[in-house]
């Protein structure tokens, strides 16, 4: 016989069972770009920032990402960007700085999906607390992260970008070891995702010291629908120019599985929007409150 504090029970156990999956929902898969958009400079003359901002811009649109790293972006062009692009927030310093000077390695995120918690910034030598240039490095270079609560499911993860120097080889192996380090001091078990533009191909020390301790895991080696696209990134402007070697890259922690991967072409005319061309992942986290 139902009685009704039976029904009353069942309606109870009904509304926990969908509140609990609810809660437990995977969260949807995740697009991730890493891009070195070139800085401003009239160096550059017909390819300068004023004659491809569109297509940078567009691009990064059509792609979608849920989360950018930006590298080599000045201020103008990291505030141009957040104008073209009102679905991002964004989070970086002045690498000179740590203010507005120099060049940034700017996260952007979807406000929309995500809620920052947290950022930060620290510096590739063995001063990391303020502006300084490390080993034989040319120049100034940064890792800026934020700490990110998916809304979704509440979960929280890390987002790190980076741009390692372009010269110094101990300047790149000793970052990569500084940054693994600083990742595993600042996120903890936390999941994270890392991307940067690491001047570095997959045969070298750098690239190795990143890899060695099995935590930070390259996307391109895990995509279980493997690669598309060519391997190089650095590009130049000129679609007819041999591309260079692979330098940038996304890296993810164990927390997620790697569903695609890319290096994307876009080109007009002949042009592509940057010098280098963008790597793209889809991963899913699996991220816990």
């Amino acid at each position: 016989m139902v009685t009704f504090q039976n029904l009353v029970l069942l309606a109870f156990f009904v509304i926990f069972c969908s509140t609990y999956a609810t809660a437990q929902q995977a969260a949807a898969p995740l697009r991730v770009m890493s891009y070195n958009i070139r800085l401003d400079t009239p160096a550059d003359k017909e390819d300068q920032w004023p004659h491809r901002k569109e297509r940078v811009t567009g691009l990064i649109r059509y792609h979608q990402p849920d989360l950018l790293g930006v590298q080599e972006a000045l201020p103008q062009q990291v505030k141009q960007l957040a104008e073209a692009l009102p679905q991002y927030a964004w989070y970086g310093v002045g690498r000179d700085d740590g203010k507005e000077s120099g060049e940034f390695s700017a996260v952007f995120y979807n406000k929309d999906k995500f809620q920052v918690q947290d950022s930060g910034t620290f510096w590739l030598s063995p001063q990391p607390n303020q502006p300084s240039k490390g080993w034989d490095a040319a120049i100034v270079r940064i890792c800026s992260w934020v700490k990110l609560k998916h809304k979704q499911t509440g979960g929280v993860f890390y987002h790190y970008n980076t741009h390692f120097d372009h010269v110094g080889v101990k300047a790149r192996e000793n970052s990569a070891t500084l940054l693994t380090n600083k990742i595993r001091e600042i996120a903890g078990n936390s999941p994270f995702i890392l991307t940067g533009d690491f001047n570095t191909t997959q045969d070298s020390q750098a690239y190795a010291n990143l890899i060695k301790s099995g935590e930070l895991l390259d996307t391109e080696t895990i995509s279980e629908s493997g690669h598309y696209g060519p391997s190089g990134t650095f590009s130049t402007f000129d679609v007819q120019n041999e591309l260079g070697k692979k330098i940038d890259y996304i890296f993810v922690s164990k927390h997620f599985s790697v569903l695609q991967h890319a290096t994307l072409t876009d080109a007009q005319n002949g042009k592509y929007p940057s010098d280098h061309l963008p790597v793209i992942a889809v991963v899913t986290p699996e991220l816990k409150d």
